[in-house]
């Protein structure tokens, strides 16, 4: 039995993918079966379908994402669209009750952070990343200029994704008092802790940290008028630890570039959609058509 259903998918705003099973065309099988029961058989082959295209997408993320993190494994998110008369598919407006539709997309908020749909969106279209949450806080409290992006230094500590460890930047946002204030809680770091921290702990064998920021070389930094040092480091917040009698050691944590890190399109998120779109859905409409005949079925048989 081939399926007559006609079918379509969409490309939404920004990361979103829509499939939808539109009313079938009368065919020689379907006009003994009650509206109902091809209803139910386009909701049955339409959520199936949209749960394979979830999965898809997942696989093409973890395939292009180099180290994908568990939050971006589960980014891809399915919801049923409300059938309120005012779809429009590829284009056309579709009149109420023609159609049941499902949106696949990614996540587009988070608790915290920025959310996959924001970050995610230039490796599926290429182009410049936007800045990040914690980039915004220092660019506020002027330890960044601004419209700058932070750049992982040697010094810095990269979590297993290769990117800065979650730790040290709000380690550096509680330093530089950039830290958010959540309900009446000051996150922003002591005087009285950076002394501690810049002491170290012979307990521990913790050495001793101080950060500091370079705007630049050439630029002025410390003292009062007429005890200003020139600046010979690049742009960026450096950490100073402490050796004892045998001096300091510097490493560069973060440099701050005024060219926003550019991404090549990497995942096929639409075409990934549609390939799977073409591959499953005759054979799970048709089956979702039997499912549907075997019910019909069953129910007049008790009648």
């Amino acid at each position: 039995m081939r399926h007559e259903a006609r079918w379509a998918w969409a490309k939404g705003q920004g990361t979103m993918f829509s499939v939808s099973q539109l009313k079938p065309d009368p065919a020689p099988y379907l006009k003994n079966m009650a509206e109902r029961d091809i209803k139910f058989a386009n909701r049955v082959a339409v959520t199936r379908l949209s749960k394979f295209v979830q999965a898809a997408l997942t696989r093409e993320i973890e395939r292009s994402v180099d180290r994908p993190s568990a939050f971006t494994r589960r980014a891809v998110l399915r919801r049923p669209v409300r059938d309120d008369g005012r779809a429009v598919i590829n284009g056309q407006p579709v009149a109420k009750g023609t159609y049941f539709s499902y949106e696949v997309f990614l996540r587009d908020e988070a608790f915290k952070g920025t959310p996959p749909s924001r970050y995610l969106a230039p490796l599926i279209y290429g182009g410049s990343r936007q800045q990040k949450r914690f980039e915004k806080a220092f660019q506020a409290r002027n330890v960044m200029p601004g419209g700058t992006y932070a750049v992982p230094g040697m010094g810095a500590k990269l979590d297993r994704h290769g990117n800065i460890a979650s730790g040290q930047i709000r380690q550096l946002l509680s330093y530089f008092n950039a830290a958010e204030q959540t309900a009446g809680f000051n996150a922003n770091m002591s005087a009285r802790r950076r002394k501690s921290l810049a002491k170290g702990s012979k307990r521990t064998g913790r050495r001793g940290v101080e950060y500091f920021v370079s705007h630049g070389p050439g630029r002025s930094r410390g003292g009062g008028r007429g005890n200003r040092r020139r600046q010979h480091l690049p742009a960026g917040i450096y950490a100073r630890y402490g050796f004892g009698p045998l001096g300091s050691a510097i490493k560069p944590v973060m440099i701050f570039s005024s060219r926003s890190p550019r991404y090549r399109a990497q995942i096929k998120f639409f075409e990934a959609a549609e390939r799977e779109i073409k591959q499953s859905w005759p054979g799970e409409y048709s089956r979702a058509l039997v499912e549907a005949m075997d019910k019909a079925g069953l129910r007049r048989g008790r009648g």
